[in-house]
């Protein structure tokens, strides 16, 4: 059975998996993030990455996370800030990560401000009045 940094570099590398994908382009920076994804995941570690715009983030957390999940039977969540984030996550890149790796996954998106298990008196309600 391959290591998940096996996978990442069939997956990141210039003739890999993504490299199928129609637009996709090659980053060094990208596979490296990806590694660094898998490596804090394999270890259970807290990791805080940082790059600038078109290193392609998204995909370099999106493909360990989905690779990691599904190998540990778990969930992998994901959640962003702004909206115009969850979608473009949701209508372009999960589903483009899901076509290019060898698992079956399915996305599902839970909006909103708030935590289901917040308590009552922390609620959205409470805090921005009713709705």
């Amino acid at each position: 059975m391959k290591s998940a940094a096996n996978h990442i570099e069939l997956i990141f590398s210039e003739e890999g998996k993504l490299s199928h994908l129609p637009n996709y382009e090659f980053r060094p920076q990208q596979r490296e993030m990806a590694e660094a994804v898998t490596s804090a995941l394999e270890g259970r570690s807290h990791l805080i990455l940082e790059a600038p715009t078109g290193v392609g983030k998204s995909l370099a957390y999106l493909v360990p996370a989905i690779l990691h999940a599904v190998k540990e039977k778990r969930k992998a969540i994901v959640s962003t800030h702004t909206k115009n984030l969850q979608e473009q996550l949701y209508r372009k890149d999960i589903e483009r990560t899901i076509s290019a790796l060898p698992v079956s996954a399915t996305p599902s998106v839970n909006s909103g401000n708030c935590s289901i298990r917040e308590k009552p008196e922390n609620s959205c309600a409470s805090r921005n009045g009713p709705r």
